[in-house]
């Protein structure tokens, strides 16, 4: 999905995931650039994404520290990271 400044004609964010279509998906990237952020289009992207995802058993996402808040506005949970030292 993406959202675009109709005026400026330019893409001022967007959303991708990834999905099997029956049981994960992933939401690996949700970008809007500063000048259009704080206006909803974020919020949007997530609300509609979860909503076309909402029959699959599991949607993961990675991101920030300080955005954990953000998404767990929508209803989504921190899970439990494991790090190992492989080298």
């Amino acid at each position: 999905m993406v959202a675009i400044d109709e005026e400026k004609v330019e893409i001022v964010g967007f959303i991708h995931m990834i999905s099997d279509g029956m049981l994960s998906a992933y939401i690996s990237l949700l970008k809007v650039l500063p000048n259009y952020q704080d206006q909803g289009i974020g919020s949007e992207f997530v609300h509609k994404v979860l909503a076309k995802l909402n029959v699959l058993y599991m949607i993961d996402l990675c991101c920030h520290q300080e955005l954990q808040p953000y998404y767990e506005h929508f209803g989504m949970h921190r899970s439990l990271v494991i790090k190992r030292n492989l080298g």
